[in-house]
């Protein structure tokens, strides 16, 4: 009885064609949100492209920068690294002896 109640369950889900369910569902949907959201759109949109414009000579300028800079910083990150963390553990350590102990 139970195994013929779960193979009909099993038959009745298979039949179910979700493809077509999503696609209904995304048909209905998709206008909506574009009816929504195309004001929206439309107000930030030349905000976005005022902006873009005023960053764009900003990030030319320090583009060449950055790029020039990163060999630079990567080098003295390895050799300040190390004793940047020897520092923070001479200094957790006079901190932790300073800090009265918890029992």
């Amino acid at each position: 009885m139970i195994p013929e109640i779960l193979n009909t369950a099993v038959d009745a889900i298979s039949s179910i064609n979700f493809k077509e369910i999503i696609s209904s569902l995304a048909g209905a949907v998709i206008p909506l949100l574009m009816k929504l959201l195309d004001p929206l759109l439309n107000f930030i949109g030349p905000i976005i492209e005022t902006l873009l414009d005023k960053i764009s000579p900003i990030l030319n300028f320090i583009s060449p920068l950055i790029e020039m800079a990163g060999p630079i910083v990567e080098s003295l990150s390895k050799v300040l690294g190390p004793i940047i963390d020897a520092l923070m553990n001479v200094l957790n350590s006079v901190l932790g002896m300073l800090s009265p102990s918890r029992s």
